[in-house]
């Protein structure tokens, strides 16, 4: 939604309210989008909006690979990409915590001179030996915590925190007279024709895209069922017989062509909720 890979006239929003206008709705669009957010950091920019009266006709959420990634890497669902960083970086330009701003630097250094040499393996184990990089599983403030949690447990956590802030939003709306919209967007396993770069993309994390798949089919069977009820919309397998490129990374960004697909599908989702204005 943000626009990442895409000219700013080419994100999703831009060619939404060029779709609109086309169609004869005078249409002002907003792009709330973040890169990296989850469904839960969107519905709390939602809540601040409203909070300073700023009040949509209609807000549109777009998800799944976001949240689907945070959990993954972190086996925790419902919580923001890289919490753990923030853990670690809190109050860190207090003076009191030099040292340990020293001791993230170092580590950071490390964790890059690993992941570029051929001795990964053996740095590794030699900076958690010393303390410099964490440890798996371990205690204590900015620890890193990687709990043994099934894959299919996890990805029914995804959904459950997801279909949670869909009620939210929801209940918003009904209060605040405003409509919603919230679309499951495709990700690269969808794709049954890969390019030989989407292809390369994809086995760059084969096991995130494997979960991406589970959490789909959790979505399918227990968020989809309500469609009506929450004006979901399951867009995931939009480009699954598509040949040409559509996938410009591998975190999932569309190319432009693709984002102007969604922005029809959903300009045509628009005109059945507002007829006649």
């Amino acid at each position: 939604m943000w626009g990442m890979g895409a000219r700013d006239a080419f994100t999703i929003p831009a060619l939404l309210a060029r779709e609109l206008r086309s169609r004869g709705v005078a249409t002002e669009v907003t792009n709330f989008g973040e890169i990296g957010h989850v469904s839960t950091q969107e519905v709390v920019a939602l809540v601040l909006q409203l909070r300073d009266g700023n009040v949509p006709d209609l807000v549109i959420f777009y998800d799944a690979i976001n949240d689907a990634a945070s959990a993954f890497e972190q086996r925790i669902a419902g919580i923001p990409i890289n919490e753990f960083r923030r853990v670690e970086e809190f109050n860190l330009s207090n003076p009191d915590r030099l040292k340990q701003r020293l001791r993230l630097y170092q580590r950071s250094y490390l964790q890059q001179l690993a992941e570029r040499s051929h001795l990964v393996s053996a740095l590794k184990r030699v900076s958690r030996a010393l303390g410099i990089l964490p440890r798996e599983v371990s205690s204590g403030p900015g620890a890193v915590v990687r709990e043994s949690i099934p894959d299919e447990l996890l990805a029914k956590q995804v959904v459950d925190r997801y279909r949670g802030n869909l009620e939210l939003v929801t209940a918003l709306a009904t209060h605040y007279g405003f409509n919603c919209l919230f679309y499951w967007h495709p990700t690269m396993l969808q794709k049954t024709s890969l390019t030989e770069y989407e292809r390369r993309m994809v086995q760059k994390q084969l096991a995130l895209w494997r979960f991406c798949l589970r959490v789909d089919s959790v979505v399918r069977a227990n968020v989809l069922p309500e469609t009506s009820r929450y004006h979901f919309h399951d867009v995931s397998a939009t480009f699954s017989s598509t040949a040409e490129p559509i996938y410009v990374d591998d975190d999932c960004h569309i190319s432009e062509s693709g984002n102007a697909r969604i922005a029809e599908i959903m300009a045509s989702d628009i005109l059945t909720l507002v007829p006649g204005r």
